[in-house]
């Protein structure tokens, strides 16, 4: 996806939230909560 923006990425969060019946904000902040785990684990093998 060479032209990918964070306006790309809000709106694939809100297609994908609405057909899972479920609030974007809330699939936003698990895809974040993940995000941190892998960032972190990555640090952490890393050092």
């Amino acid at each position: 996806m060479p032209d990918a923006s964070s306006l790309t990425w809000a709106a694939e969060i809100e297609r994908a939230a609405e057909e899972a019946g479920r609030p974007a904000l809330d699939m936003f902040f698990e895809l974040l909560d993940k995000f941190r785990a892998r960032d972190d684990e990555a640090q952490s093998s890393a050092t």
